[in-house]
């Protein structure tokens, strides 16, 4: 049905790459500027929506072949390795700026300290997160990203584990969904 929604509104010229892309900036705190700071220990600021154009605009142009031409075969490899990617990012951002770690800190047995970024079930377990944001989309974004018992996508793209016939329309669907739940959470950062 998700498919169905989708295409219809491609083929009727109501999605397109402009209208999305305006709708995000418009709505959505992906057109926001972040400040954190690089690798190198300087500030840099950017924003999530210069990153995610590409693989909607390429979500966009196989779709519409697929629908112009029965012959063609969509390929939506691009699109579903980079979203899920930054989908991942996106959720990261996202708990900075609720005010969770994104790292953990622990010791080896030899009492040096560690940090490893944490994944991204430990940032949906996050009370801020679950504050914010709602029970069914935390269920969501598991299932799509993490559970085994579900798509697992970010470790499947992650990991190289997806072949050719695996990237399907559909999951570009659930991952253009995913991104539209994320955005709605808007933010102002104190």
């Amino acid at each position: 049905m998700i498919s169905e929604i989708f295409f219809a509104a491609v083929r009727k010229e109501k999605l397109s790459t402009p209208i999305v892309v305006q709708f995000l900036h418009e709505n959505c705190w992906y057109g926001k500027d972040i400040q954190k700071k690089s690798l190198t220990g300087a500030p840099v600021t950017y924003n999530w929506l210069n990153q995610l154009v590409p693989a909607i605009d390429d979500y966009f142009k196989q779709a519409s072949w697929g629908l112009l031409d029965p012959a063609y075969d969509p390929n939506f490899v691009l699109c579903i390795d980079s979203l899920t990617l930054k989908i991942e990012g996106i959720l990261r951002d996202f708990a900075r700026i609720c005010g969770v770690s994104t790292t953990d800190h622990k010791r080896d047995r030899n009492q040096r300290p560690i940090s490893r970024e944490k994944d991204i079930d430990q940032l949906l377990a996050e009370q801020s997160i679950k504050e914010k944001l709602s029970e069914d989309d935390i269920l969501f974004f598991r299932f799509l990203l993490t559970e085994k018992i579900g798509f697992n996508l970010r470790h499947k793209v992650a990991h190289g584990l997806m072949e050719f016939f695996d990237y399907s329309v559909h999951l570009a669907h659930l991952l253009l969904l995913a991104l539209l739940k994320l955005g709605k959470y808007d933010f102002t950062k104190n």
